[in-house]
This record gives C-alpha cells, structure tokens and sequence, in this order.
C-alpha cells in the first residue's frame, strides 16, 4: 500500500516560484532584446568628388555620365551603407551645414573639416571621397571614414574599376560600403582588446 505524498512545504513552493519566475522574465527579456535591431550610427557622406584625370579632361561632363547611373555616387554608397547598419544624413542637412561653414564638399575632405561637419550634423562618421576617371575604361573609387569623436580616420578604400561607369558604379558603391563597414567593426575590435590589454 502506497502512502500519499506529504505536500511540500508552503516556504519551498513560494521559494521555487520566485526562482522560476525570475528564470521566465530573464528568458523573456533576453529574447525581447535579442528581436531589437542593433542601433544605427549615423554618418554624413559628402558628394564623392569626380576628378576627371583623362587625356581630355570635363567634369562637368564626367558629373552627367556618373548620374546616368540613376544617383550620385555618394547616393549609392549611402543607400549601401544603410544596409550595413549605419544611418545617412539627409543630403540637404549636410549641403546646408556645408553652406554655413563656408565649404565646399571637395574642400571639406580634410579630417579637420570633417569632424567639424560631424559635430554640427550631429553624426558620429563622416564619409569623404572620390570618383576619379583615368580613361573611358578606368576609373579609381575611394573613400575615407573619420570618426567624429576621437577626430581619427578609421577607414580608407580605394579600388580600380573596368568598364563601363554607369554599370559599375551602383556595384562599385556596394564593394565600398562593405569594404568600409567591415574596416569600421575592425578599427572597433581592435581599439577595445588595446584596452583590455592596457587594464
């Protein structure tokens, strides 16, 4: 013959409860953040400047040829370096704190000038750059990414393209992006093990 089991004690049941409910809310609150996308650092990127060092040079004209593209090509880095984490200044914000400093975007590529934009934008990376065409078929991209707070130059890509620009460019544009997005997470990585070697 089987004897009933003795409930347990009131204290224990209460104390469990505790410990289990604490249990769910942490486990909840860890699925809770891990849903929340990461926060986007916001960046300014300035007009890429198109330098025409061809044999007949005419930027103007290399400008009108870039935007056969269907957008700049600071747009299209922009629009590339959205999808990597990062949050674009609105182009009239940055034209506007342009105006109001007294500067032109290509003369703004210092890092100086760029961490000056940066505060006034309030963004925490400024992207400085240009297009340049050596011939009809090649053509030099590069960029350079200043942290604003630390006023230091985190990143700089530059890479040959061959072919035709207008098809290249939005291509271009996204090899850049990324380029400079996993530069950016490694001057990151880099910078917190020099601290934690420094402790």
């Amino acid at each position: 013959m089987t004897s009933a089991r003795e409930p347990l004690p009131l204290r224990r049941s209460a104390k469990t409860f505790r410990v289990l409910a604490i249990a769910l809310a942490a486990v909840w609150l860890a699925a809770v953040r891990a849903q929340q996308p990461p926060s986007r650092i916001p960046v300014a990127v300035l007009e890429l400047t198109p330098v025409d060092a061809s044999y007949h040079p005419d930027v103007e004209q290399l400008r009108a040829l870039l935007q056969k593209s269907g957008n700049t090509a600071e747009a299209w880095l922009a629009i590339h370096l959205a999808k990597e984490g990062y949050d674009p200044t609105d182009p009239v914000r940055i034209s506007a704190a342009l105006r109001s400093m007294a500067v032109s975007p290509s003369s703004c590529a210092d890092l100086t000038c760029a961490v000056e934009l940066g505060k006034a934008l309030g963004a925490d990376r400024v992207v400085t750059g240009r297009v340049t065409k050596v011939s009809n078929l090649i053509w030099f991209l590069e960029a350079t990414m200043v942290e604003v707070r630390t006023a230091t130059v985190r990143c700089h890509e530059d890479f040959e393209l061959k072919g035709n620009i207008v098809e290249l460019l939005p291509k271009g544009a996204l090899s850049l992006a990324t380029r400079l997005r996993k530069c950016d997470s490694g001057f990151a990585a880099a910078s917190t093990a020099r601290r934690s070697a420094g402790q």
